[in-house]
């Protein structure tokens, strides 16, 4: 799926060229960030090759698409340092999965949308199928206030030796299971065991997994 910006000309601006995969990503969402884009032109906005561009957690970076478009280009989500691949397909479905979650426990009005490129805690084995997040305040603009940590008993996590700081983007290419839970608010915990399902916690309080939702589907899927 393609779709050309046509309003930021108004602006004496190239217009942006967006491409996604519309299979992964419903159309309404590219025409979305289209909308969005031309809004923040109208507003005074300039784009030029180069600039980073945040579509929810995601990192996008400005390039050139021909000689008189614009387009956006994001991480291909499996490279360490990043490889930029055209489109924004992850960003969008991303994005989109995020708000579903949210919404599975009646969460979406508390997102607090980290960046990407934000530092999280990791314990050494947080790796494993069994895992937790748990977020509070960040300490700092760089840091996401996010822990994950295995589930393993023994596994000291107050040792320093069995932590490591690494980005968010990092934590993704190791632990698939973060991306549907990094826009948790503050206070949340999320508790992931295979054959046990989803467990989410915010201020201590277990949250109802709503029915009909995204995440109740999921649940139902694995236990088949």
């Amino acid at each position: 799926m393609i779709l050309t910006t046509t309003k930021c000309g108004h602006c004496m601006h190239p217009e942006f060229t967006l491409e996604a995969d519309d299979l992964a990503v419903p159309a309404t969402h590219l025409q979305d960030m289209a909308k969005t884009i031309e809004s923040m032109v109208a507003q005074g906005a300039v784009f030029k090759p180069g600039e980073t561009f945040q579509v929810g957690w995601m990192i996008t970076e400005v390039q050139p698409y021909d000689k008189s478009h614009l387009t956006l280009v994001e991480p291909d989500m499996k490279s360490f340092p990043i490889k930029w691949v055209p489109g924004i397909t992850h960003a969008l479905r991303q994005k989109m999965i995020q708000v579903f979650m949210l919404d599975s426990v009646s969460l979406r009005d508390e997102m607090e949308i980290p960046r990407i490129l934000q530092s999280l805690l990791v314990c050494t084995r947080y790796t494993s199928s069994s895992f937790f997040m748990n977020r509070s305040e960040n300490t700092n603009e760089t840091d996401s206030g996010w822990f994950v940590g295995c589930l393993e008993e023994g596994h000291n996590h107050n040792d320093p030796a069995n932590l490591r700081c690494v980005s968010l983007y990092e934590a993704y290419l190791h632990q698939h299971g973060i991306e549907g839970f990094v826009t948790f608010p503050v206070g949340s915990m999320i508790v992931c065991e295979p054959g046990e399902g989803v467990t989410i916690f915010k201020d201590g309080q277990k949250r109802t997994i709503q029915e009909g939702s995204l995440l109740e589907a999921w649940l139902r899927q694995r236990s088949k």
